[in-house]
């Protein structure tokens, strides 16, 4: 036997040596890859979600109220309270009362009459209208926000959790969704209103989709 046999041979002999590490490998391989597509579905979305909560809710409590309009939902948000409270005990008619009915019944203004509504509601469990408390609900509401962005998305483009989860990002790194979220004015309490209604349209038809859904307004 010549040389170059010899050396075929020892080649032929070493390949399963060589390749057996590989082998054993790739079980190794597609585990990784089933635990990443896994952290991909149920933990990336809560963990961007947990940022940026941290990131919104920064020093939230020293921002406070300083905003004409913000503390005018707050002023209407506290009639509703004491209006409540006073029924309740069974007072006659107060003053405020009276000036609601003199200006036709409504709260001195009808913008947004949902978020005055939320905020009596919230002063009701926490015993008063105050300006943190207010400034919470705004923060959960742009959380909600840009969890139904996500839902939104992944719901109408076929699942796609890469399309979800920029849209997500993009929410959630939004400068004016962030300002929106950390004030009292009812904007992210208003967006969030929307979008579910917008999640409940969607879902009227398991075939809808979200170009289907805009072309139909």
């Amino acid at each position: 036997m010549n040389p170059e046999e010899i050396n075929r041979n020892r080649s032929t002999a070493n390949a399963p040596a060589i390749w057996s590490p590989i082998r054993n490998s790739l079980p190794v391989v597609f585990a990784l890859n089933s635990l990443w597509r896994m952290i991909k579905r149920s933990l990336l979305f809560p963990a961007m979600l947990l940022f940026v909560a941290i990131f919104w809710s920064w020093h939230l409590s020293e921002r406070g109220v300083y905003i004409h309009d913000e503390a005018h939902y707050l002023l209407g948000a506290n009639t509703l309270v004491e209006g409540i409270r006073a029924v309740g005990k069974g007072e006659p008619v107060s003053e405020a009362a009276r000036e609601i009915r003199r200006l036709g019944g409504t709260l001195y203004f009808t913008a947004k009459p949902g978020h005055v509504a939320l905020l009596a509601g919230l002063g009701l469990l926490t015993g008063g209208v105050r300006e943190t408390p207010s400034l919470w609900l705004s923060l959960l509401a742009g959380l909600g926000v840009v969890a139904l962005v996500y839902r939104l998305v992944r719901d109408g483009v076929d699942g796609s959790i890469r399309a979800a989860l920029t849209a997500a990002l993009f929410a959630g790194t939004s400068p004016i969704l962030m300002s929106a979220s950390r004030s009292a004015l009812g904007l992210s309490t208003s967006l969030v209103f929307a979008l579910l209604a917008a999640w409940f349209m969607l879902h009227r038809s398991p075939a809808t989709t979200i170009p289907s859904f805009c072309s139909e307004g």
